[in-house]
């Protein structure tokens, strides 16, 4: 799948649906929520504020 799409497809309506945001900026904010929650205990009120 190329995520340097700028539209992911056009319908036959002529609505265009828009690409996937690309892979650099979520894989970013991934590393940051994993670095947060690296020692919390899952389902704590903490480990839910990180989210």
């Amino acid at each position: 799948m190329d995520l340097g799409l700028l539209r992911f497809a056009t319908l036959s309506t002529g609505e265009e649906l828009l690409a996937p945001r690309p892979y650099k900026q979520l894989e970013t904010k991934l590393r940051r929520l994993q670095w947060l929650n690296r020692r919390q205990i899952i389902g704590s009120s903490n480990w839910k504020k990180t989210l």
